[in-house]
């Protein structure tokens, strides 16, 4: 047994939390926000997942800003689904360099939807913001950040770290040094050798 072997394996150990943490992501609320301002209006709560939003306020009208909310469950199931694959791969083929390259593409793949979520998750928080002045929320007011977008956070940084160990511990190919041919001056001026 090499001493590769366990760190060959290590970088499937970190994708399967990984797995498990995107599979999470898609159930888990990605931002939660609680509005409540006395003599105004009631408490209001709006949860936006994955999927969509979720809110208790009574429909007003037709009308409705979230309506156009932006969905990344779709990308995020595709994501997981490539991550489950090349968990999978890296736990058969531990090291080899074909688990590498799934790790790889897939984990490239979490980290540009972590990184399309955060300006989303941004933009709520200046949405929701100027809706709750400070001196008027109670306790548990205001928006937060969701366990979706901690378990999304915490899966694309265990996908990179996890692809970066399988890259790291897959076996280099040996380069041989190809010999010159007998006719060749190895020094390059034209004569032979």
């Amino acid at each position: 047994m090499s001493n590769r072997q366990p760190s060959r394996r290590l970088g499937a150990f970190f994708a399967l939390p990984a797995s498990v943490l995107l599979i999470l992501s898609l159930i888990l609320p990605l931002f939660v926000a609680t509005v409540s301002m006395p003599g105004v209006m009631a408490e209001m709560t709006t949860t936006i997942y994955a999927w969509g939003f979720a809110d208790d306020r009574p429909k007003m009208s037709d009308g409705n800003l979230l309506q156009e909310l932006p969905m990344h469950a779709y990308p995020m199931v595709l994501a997981t689904l490539m991550f489950i694959v090349a968990t999978v791969i890296a736990f058969v083929r531990a090291g080899g360099r074909s688990a590498g390259l799934w790790l790889t593409a897939a984990a490239a793949f979490v980290a540009g939807m972590a990184a399309t979520v955060i300006p989303q998750v941004v933009s709520w928080f200046a949405f929701y913001s100027p809706l709750m002045p400070e001196q008027e929320m109670g306790p548990g007011d205001g928006p937060a950040l969701g366990l979706g977008f901690w378990a999304l956070m915490a899966s694309a940084v265990l996908a990179v770290t996890s692809a970066v160990l399988t890259v790291k511990a897959a076996p280099r190919s040996e380069t041989t040094e190809v010999p010159a041919p007998a006719n060749v001056d190895p020094h390059g001026t034209g004569g032979s050798a």
